[in-house]
């Protein structure tokens, strides 16, 4: 086994603790926000008092697995182990902002919906939205400031960003093939869960660490939406959901006849664009689903998510969708 097969084994022992961190929260957070008894200033208070403490428990789990995994990579590299203990309030401080008012966040979302003439659960769903996008971006802003100060103390130079096949943008599958400084550690986006690692000397000469897989993505980005882009702006590779480093090509099938699937394949991305001369009735678009994840777009816009994208094993029974 070489340096990067060991340094990938350690990456896939990390990324399975930190999300299971991730999981248990969001769906702590999740469940509390649902049997809220209303949304109202009292009750969104006593939700933030009870979850920034958890939240701030998590960032600090996130925070150790990432420094012990660390040091496991230098150890594999031959680079120093010997590194500062985690900064709490450094890990937990990030935002500047007092955790009670930051998990309030949600509530204004949902009020600023129902001024907007959205319904109720329109509105709720849209401060639950916030609510996970907040736990996401705090422990993710953990490990990024953690990653940073521990490859900084074992002497690592460049690092690589890892991904993690739950929720893989196009733009962070072309970050995946680069070659970065650990001075420069920084989020690609919001949402971003990719991890990252230090990279062994043989594969930090060149900026470009995996080509094949650049092209790839780029191919599939421009079969998908017609243009690439090698700045992954124009189209917006950020919200280009789904891609996968091994398998980049969407494939079509002859619904309803199941498309051939491998036999190990634990989770399916479908996507169809609704005709424009398809018949809505007041612009209003009506559909169920049974135990799926949707997101929907008009042209470049994602106006309505249903279901967590980090978890792909969840069941949601089946659910009417309502559009307008």
């Amino acid at each position: 086994m070489d340096d990067l097969d060991r340094l990938d084994a350690l990456a896939r022992a990390y990324d399975a603790a930190v999300h299971e961190i991730r999981q248990d929260l969001t769906a702590f957070a999740s469940q509390m926000w649902a049997s809220m008894p209303d949304y109202r200033d009292e009750a969104v208070e006593a939700m933030a008092q009870a979850l920034a403490p958890r939240v701030r428990a998590g960032q600090l789990q996130t925070a150790e697995l990432t420094r012990a995994y660390l040091i496991g990579c230098a150890s594999e590299l031959g680079l120093t182990v010997t590194v500062p203990a985690i900064d709490r309030e450094a890990v937990t401080g990030m935002r500047g902002v007092d955790p009670l008012k930051v998990y309030q966040r949600p509530g204004m979302t949902t009020w600023t919906a129902l001024s907007r003439g959205k319904t109720l659960d329109q509105a709720v769903s849209a401060g639950g939205l916030r609510l996970t996008q907040l736990i996401g971006g705090d422990l993710q802003n953990a490990k990024r400031f953690q990653s940073r100060d521990t490859m900084r103390a074992t002497g690592g130079r460049y690092y690589r960003r890892i991904l993690t096949g739950r929720e893989n943008c196009a733009l962070c599958v072309i970050a995946s093939t680069q070659r970065y400084h650990v001075e420069n550690l920084l989020p690609i986006h919001p949402g971003c869960d990719c991890n990252v690692g230090p990279l062994p000397a043989g594969m930090a000469v060149e900026q470009v660490i995996d080509e094949e897989t650049l092209e790839a993505a780029h191919k599939a980005v421009e079969a998908r939406t017609g243009a690439s882009d090698r700045g992954g702006r124009l189209p917006e590779y950020k919200d280009i959901i789904g891609l996968r480093a091994d398998t980049f090509d969407w494939q079509p099938y002859d619904y309803p006849v199941p498309p051939p699937l491998p036999t190990d394949a634990s989770a399916v991305y479908l996507s169809w664009e609704i005709p424009y001369a398809s018949q809505f009735m007041d612009d209003n678009l009506l559909f169920t689903t049974t135990n799926q994840d949707i997101a929907v777009y008009l042209d470049d816009d994602l106006i309505y998510v249903h279901g967590n994208w980090s978890d792909l094993t969840d069941s949601r029974g089946r659910t009417l969708h309502f559009l307008h």
